[in-house]
Formats: C-alpha cells, structure tokens, sequence
C-alpha cells in the first residue's frame, strides 16, 4: 500500500466526489505541503496519512468550508452567501 494516494483514490478513502476534493484543495481547507504535495509533471498526490488524520473527528483542521444560507427581508426564499 503506497503512502501517496491519487485524487480518485483519495477522494474515495475520503468519500467525496474527485471535483469536491479539488474545491477543498482550492479552498485551503487541504494545504499544499501538508495534506498532499505536486510532483514536477504529475497530479497532485495526497499523504495517506495526513489525510486521515484531517478526517478524523475533533480535529480542528477537520472543519469544511461550506457556503451560509442568509435570509433576505421580506422573502421566504433563501440566497447562498459566499
């Protein structure tokens, strides 16, 4: 079993869709450096066990960035702020 996982694989180990994974990469919620790393002329490969230690419950790195619903005056229909 390889220390290094692909982003198909680690978003599976993770249990999120390769495209979300990518957000959170992009986000910041998973550093460069920390959590996976982009060797020169390949994909970028995450750190297995990094990785599960972001996932583990009570981390405080754990947390995910989510969009807020904020309701406007007057309306019942809600907007996503971002």
């Amino acid at each position: 079993m390889s220390p290094y996982l692909t982003i198909a694989e680690a978003a599976e180990l993770a249990c999120v869709s390769p495209k979300r994974l990518r957000n959170l990469m992009w986000s910041g919620a998973l550093r460069e450096g920390v959590h996976y790393t982009r060797p020169a002329g390949l994909a970028p490969r995450f750190k297995r066990d990094a990785l599960l230690a972001w996932l583990e419950p009570g981390d405080v790195g754990a947390n995910i960035p989510m969009a807020r619903a904020t309701r406007r005056r007057g309306s019942d229909w809600l907007k996503v702020a971002v």
